[in-house]
């Protein structure tokens, strides 16, 4: 009787959570796709500008239509792309790193380290982060590299809880035991042993949190903190566009919506491997 009344639940379960992880990761496949290959089989350069071509609405000879420079808007948001995701995976790679090692040496080790990492992640976590990183590029200039400094030093903090929260609850468990018997070094244990179980639960929230992290560094560039012009960034091409919205509204309408797809299918992925591989439901605790 059990089986005969949650097999169709388990299958529409199993159904909406392949839905959205085919669908979010195809999304962001093709996005990811466009935007490596995009500016390298184009024949026009997203720097590149012709006389009498400004501020042109999309056409066939331009998809996305042209600036005030008479440059290829297509190329541009291609070009800002690979900046804008670069970036994001760039300081998602090092916040994972730095977050996954300090939580978890902090869970594993204990006694005053453990107190000394999570303060510091008390103080971090306190912190707005979109003023947070305005306040950091105000004291060290402008540009991408700021920008990720900034990002970095304010959001390992919330992959150090949750490392630490997951090496709390595993490492009394019995493989572990048995690798203390077997000789094993700490650093062997934590991040052989330990740190693999974390995979899951740190994987779904990474991936929820990549959109949040491409607005933020589109956020601090459409402030002017980010890419500077020429350059061509999401954010960067929104505030340069933003003065002719009236007239040729399709300057902000592109970016945006390249902006807005990608978030998507983030949040897409994110959701799909939240229901597979989070069994602590970590991802729907907020910042």
């Amino acid at each position: 009787m059990l089986r005969v009344v949650a097999g169709p639940l388990l299958n529409r379960f199993a159904a909406r959570t392949n839905f959205l992880i085919v669908t979010g990761g195809a999304a962001l496949g093709l996005i990811l796709l466009a935007v490596s290959i995009g500016p390298l089989v184009m024949q026009t350069d997203a720097l590149s500008f012709e006389r009498g071509k400004e501020l042109l609405p999309p056409s066939s000879d331009h998809w996305f239509g042209t600036d005030r420079f008479g440059r290829d808007f297509f190329a541009r948001v291609l070009e800002g792309g690979r900046v804008s995701l670069a970036a994001a995976f760039i300081a998602m790679s090092l916040i994972l790193a730095i977050g996954i090692t300090l939580g978890a040496i902090a869970g594993y080790l204990g006694s005053w380290v453990d107190g000394a990492v999570m303060r510091v992640v008390d103080v971090l976590l306190a912190l707005p982060p979109f003023v947070a990183a305005i306040a950091i590029a105000g004291l060290f200039g402008t540009g991408l590299q700021v920008i990720l400094i900034g990002v970095v030093t304010l959001w390992w903090a919330w992959y150090a809880r949750i490392t630490r929260g997951i090496v709390l609850q595993v490492k009394e468990r019995l493989h572990v035991d048995a690798a203390k018997a077997a000789g094993a070094t700490t650093f062997s244990i934590v991040f052989r042993e330990i740190v693999p179980l974390a995979a899951g639960p740190v994987i779904v929230v990474a991936t929820l949190d990549l959109g949040s992290l491409i607005l933020t560094i589109a956020g601090l560039s459409f402030l002017g903190l980010g890419e500077q012009p020429p350059n061509p960034e999401w954010g960067t091409l929104l505030s340069e566009g933003r003065a002719y919205f009236l007239v040729t509204p399709h300057l902000t309408l592109f970016p945006g919506l390249m902006i807005f797809l990608t978030v998507l299918a983030l949040n897409l992925l994110g959701e799909g491997l939240h229901e597979r591989l989070d069994p602590y439901n970590l991802a729907g605790r907020g910042r």
